[in-house]
């Protein structure tokens, strides 16, 4: 699968919280990224380990109502990012394509990534389920 991969720029943080259990349209998740600058022949279940549900969409004004250790963001900033259609069976596959184009990607444009870390956001979009990565560009 293709995936059209861009550069984005985040103006504000992107706001979550393991707390919020109403709105749940719009997650984060955290995975260990275990593909790094010296491996040229990774396997792709390498790029995604660990996943970490980070909780579901929050509000900045909201963020007092939280506990602190439940609230996780997405920082503002400038990020390699790619969006993908969810699948009605498992997307395993198709979460270690995406993060492999997005890795690869990153080779070809001669950008340095943040390494430890990718973040999945899943969300409702026109009655679709998506997913989108990001990988922090440094």
């Amino acid at each position: 699968m293709n995936f059209t991969i861009k550069i984005l720029h985040l103006y504000i943080d992107l706001l979550f919280s393991t707390e919020e259990l109403l709105d749940t349209t719009e997650s984060l998740y955290s995975y260990s990224n275990g593909v790094f600058s010296d491996n040229l022949s990774p396997k792709k279940d390498a790029y995604l380990h660990t996943p970490i549900f980070l909780g579901n969409v929050i509000q900045e004004k909201d963020i007092p109502l939280y506990s602190k250790e439940s609230v996780h963001r997405i920082e503002k900033g400038k990020y390699l990012f790619l969006q993908g259609l969810e699948s009605e069976n498992s997307n395993t596959d198709i979460y270690a394509e995406a993060a492999e184009q997005l890795w690869l990607e990153a080779l070809w444009q001669e950008l340095k990534l943040e390494e430890k870390t990718v973040y999945m956001r899943k969300l409702k979009e026109d009655s679709k389920s998506v997913f989108q990565l990001f990988r922090k560009v440094i």
